[in-house]
């Protein structure tokens, strides 16, 4: 049996946590509605602000999950969920992961199939 292993560190994964892929994965785990509107209100309206000396900036944010928050990790958890999901299908794929970073596992008799394996899931 040969083995490629592949490891990943996804860069910026909390910061580019697409709000709408958590509130849709939230509805499709069909958890109770006032659940679902607390998330989605702390999501809406986020923003970012510098203030250095009487100069002020503020920016809209659209994605990303709020770090140092409670919730950050588990709305995280739930994006990369589906993706563990999904892997978990594919005969001769194994995943770990620990946050954003990623190791899975190709395994098979012939290194070729293990190549296109590995490349047709990664892409």
């Amino acid at each position: 049996m040969l083995t490629i292993l592949i490891f990943l560190d996804i860069k910026g994964a909390f910061d580019h946590a697409w709000w709408l892929a958590i509130l849709v994965l939230l509805k499709n785990f069909a958890i109770p509605s006032n659940i679902f509107h607390l998330v989605r209100d702390f999501l809406n309206d986020r923003s970012a602000s510098l203030t250095l000396g009487r100069v002020s900036v503020s920016h809209s944010l659209q994605r990303g999950c709020p770090q140092g928050s409670v919730s950050g990790p588990l709305l995280w958890n739930l994006i990369i969920n589906s993706l563990l999901a999904r892997l978990s299908k594919i005969t001769g794929c194994e995943t770990i992961a620990f946050a954003d970073d990623l190791l899975i596992c190709f395994r098979g008799k012939c290194l070729d199939d293990i190549f296109e394996l590995a490349s047709s899931t990664i892409g």
